[in-house]
This record gives C-alpha cells, sequence and structure tokens, in this order.
C-alpha cells in the first residue's frame, strides 16, 4: 500500500492510493482532498510518536507534512529535553 498527498495547491490537494496485490495486480485511485492547512513555529515542536506509543486518546503527536528540521533529543524529564533543544 502507498498513499502520496500532493502539495496544497488552490484549497485543496490530491491523494493517491496505489495497492499491489502479486496476484491482481496493482489498483491505483486519485481523489481530491481540501487544503489540510500549513503550521509554522519558531519554537520546538513534537512531531512524532512516542515510545512506548501513548494510548490514542493521549497520542497528540500525529503529523502529517513536511518537518524542514529534524533534532533527536532524550531526556528523563522536561527539563533536559529543553536543555537538548536549547
Amino acid at each position: 500500500l502507498e498513499c502520496i498527498k500532493a502539495s496544497d495547491v488552490g484549497g485543496s490537494a490530491s491523494v493517491t492510493i496505489r495497492l499491489t496485490d502479486v496476484a491482481a495486480g496493482t489498483t491505483t485511485k486519485t481523489a481530491s482532498i481540501p487544503d489540510t492547512g500549513r503550521i509554522a513555529s519558531s519554537k520546538p515542536l513534537s512531531v512524532a510518536n512516542k515510545y512506548p506509543m501513548p494510548k490514542p486518546s493521549q497520542n497528540t503527536d500525529q503529523f502529517r507534512g513536511l518537518v524542514r528540521r529534524v533534532e533527536v533529543c532524550s531526556g528523563t524529564s522536561v527539563a533536559e529535553v529543553r536543555s537538548c533543544l536549547g
């Protein structure tokens, strides 16, 4: 299964879903979805899942989009992670 979302253009974006079955071949479907919006931040922003993954109601780090800068930090306290992100 492959899912590709194109850039938002004019209030919408195309999404292509391609399913390959070794016996039946490949099926491709494309749809248009509303613009998902943009976010910009000059502050650290968590956009990845935690390990172990929290239960769904507390999993607030789901993200769709491009991340322009990545930093990996670990710590046992908020203060340690803030220090790492500097």
